[in-house]
């Protein structure tokens, strides 16, 4: 893949120029049209590693804070529950997969960074949604959610066996062990 740099190349080279130091988003949201699906897209892990390489190569040195993927979450919710983006899938079923392929392309991103500048920052950013209900009928769903909130920083930093409260329910929509 060429990616074409002058435009983001002017503007650091400016922000060099006025000492401000740039906490750069190697994605915040959108994908390349190729990647058909989005972030849903079986590609989407790799396009996102080899991108990040790329711009972290570019720019180590002018920029020394990188965030891999602003709020998953929120794309995880917006593709693959809510419907609204590509792959606009829908509910549980739909969400699995969107968030597998999200949580390991901000791994590789992650591991890119590491590789391309192991001095850098890396800033990990996720939205915090909360649900509240009045009816009892829907508070298993409502603590779910809840709890779902910060499942993709969960996966990420390892912290997803057996003991953790949404094993079963990962694992009965089919993410793997």
């Amino acid at each position: 893949r060429r990616f074409d740099w002058s435009y983001a190349d002017e503007r650091v080279a400016e922000f060099q120029k006025l000492g401000i130091h740039l906490l750069l988003d190697v994605m915040h949201f959108g994908t390349p049209l190729w990647l058909k699906q989005a972030v849903g897209d079986p590609e989407f892990p790799d396009a996102l590693e080899t991108f990040t390489d790329a711009l972290v190569t570019r720019y180590r040195g002018a920029v020394n804070t990188f965030c891999p993927f602003n709020e998953p979450l929120v794309s995880a919710l917006f593709s693959g529950d809510f419907g609204f983006w590509p792959p606009h899938q829908r509910k549980w079923r739909g969400y699995m997969p969107v968030l597998s392929r999200i949580v390991q392309a901000v791994s590789r991103a992650t591991r890119a960074i590491r590789s391309a500048a192991p001095e850098a920052t890396v800033l990990l950013c996720d939205a915090a949604e909360n649900y509240k209900t009045r009816t009892k009928d829907l508070q298993t769903e409502v603590d779910r959610r809840n709890l779902r909130r910060f499942l993709v920083m969960d996966l990420l930093l390892g912290r997803v066996d057996h003991h953790h409260p949404l094993y079963s329910w990962l694992t009965s929509y089919g993410l793997s062990e």
